[in-house]
């Protein structure tokens, strides 16, 4: 019997030694099979990998192919695009600090709920734990701690102001010395890591739509504005005849004109 397992493993830690960078799956199929000697099981291929998340993580995104890596190596798919933007309710479920309340995963909506209190959080939704202000803190030590030599004074007396206030500081501090992109990077790691690691502890997959690429975004948003202008440029040759024939919602046409 085929040790699909072994396969893949092998097959996934040699692009990443080599390359540095995740493997599309475009990429990985053929080398499967080439290494297997046999064609893949089932009619899927994604879902062939589902089965083996035990060794290696997988991200979906509208529009591209999907990313693999180990397992151990998640953070690979921030470094890979810089652009990776986690969605909103994902964010702030996982950086953001509460004086009350906490963050609860519903998987049947796939959304990331702020709850006054914790027992509100219904059964077969998951509770996420609270980020603290001395986590952030020390997210940010770690940070100093790879930076230029040069720069540590200055960023650690920032550190030591009180409140959350010391997070603003902080940034404008690093923006001023430019190494405000490398902080972000260095952040989203971080993010990227506990996520996967949540998602792993309570057995929840990490889906590819808790992520988004900024420059997938632009082109979306590209492709709505020039869906607009066909949309009007096709109604200027109707006749009035035609046009009141026409029914459209009133919301629907608010959002025509809102650009």
């Amino acid at each position: 019997m085929t040790d699909w397992k072994e396969i893949i493993s092998s097959t996934v830690n040699r692009w990443v030694d080599s390359k540095g960078t995740p493997i599309p799956g475009a990429t990985l199929k053929p080398l499967l099979v080439s290494n297997a000697g046999e064609d893949i099981p089932g009619e899927r291929f994604i879902d062939f990998l589902k089965d083996h998340s035990d060794i290696i993580s997988i991200i979906q995104r509208p529009g591209t192919d999907i990313l693999i890596v180990p397992i151990q190596k998640y953070e690979l798919l921030v470094e890979n695009d810089p652009s990776l933007k986690l969605r909103q309710d994902v964010y702030k479920a996982f950086t953001w600090i509460l004086d009350y309340g906490t963050f609860c995963y519903d998987p049947a909506k796939d959304m990331f709920i702020l709850l006054e209190e914790e027992s509100s959080c219904s059964d077969g939704n998951i509770i996420v734990p609270t980020r603290s202000l001395e986590d952030e803190l020390g997210l940010r030590k770690d940070f100093i701690s790879l930076v230029d030599a040069q720069y540590e004074d200055e960023l650690n007396e920032v550190l030591e102001g009180s409140g959350k206030v010391v997070f603003h500081n902080f940034s404008k501090t690093l923006a001023k010395h430019k190494l405000f992109p490398i902080w972000q990077k260095h952040r989203g790691q971080d993010t990227l890591k506990r996520i996967h690691k949540w998602s792993l502890d309570v057995g929840v997959e990490f889906k590819g739509t808790w992520t988004t690429s900024s420059k997938f975004q632009s082109m979306i948003e590209k492709s709505a504005s020039s869906y607009r202008k066909d949309i009007f440029s096709s109604l200027a040759h109707l006749s009035q005849e035609d046009l009141a024939r026409i029914s459209i919602p009133l919301d629907i046409v608010q959002k025509l004109f809102k650009k």
